[in-house]
């Protein structure tokens, strides 16, 4: 059950019975293409660094693949279409990221390995 947690929530839900809204975060491109890759090879994936071609307007940098896949919102939801940090970052023109892009914006690119192995697991989830 969603329990009012601010002020303004607890007064909807003493006044008009309403309790907050949540719902799941807007999906990304880059997000999409982080969680279809196992957590296991994710891990291989080492320091990103976003930008346009990824579909960000920024030029942060993440330790990981999990702490960019945190920081976009993945498995989380949001109250009343709060917004999240990364949403002022986004650039909604950028549809797809390819695994391809994703490795040109590691600070140490993956090996050829390590790129094929990752290539075909996407491959048999339906992802590529």
């Amino acid at each position: 059950m969603r329990y009012p947690k601010t002020a303004k929530e607890i007064m909807d839900f003493q006044l008009h019975g309403r309790l907050p809204k949540e719902s799941p975060t807007p999906e990304t491109p880059l997000r999409a293409l982080l969680a279809a890759i196992y957590p296991r090879d994710r891990s291989r994936l080492g320091a990103i660094q976003l930008g346009p071609e990824l579909g960000f307007n920024c030029r942060l940098v993440f330790d990981n693949a999990e702490q960019l896949l945190r920081w976009l919102g993945h498995n989380q939801t949001v109250r009343n279409n709060a917004p999240l940090a990364y949403q002022s970052h986004q650039d909604s023109r950028v549809s797809k990221v390819t695994l391809a892009m994703l490795n040109k914006h590691l600070v140490k690119p993956m090996d050829d390995k390590t790129f094929k192995d990752i290539s075909h697991s996407l491959k048999r989830q339906g992802f590529l």
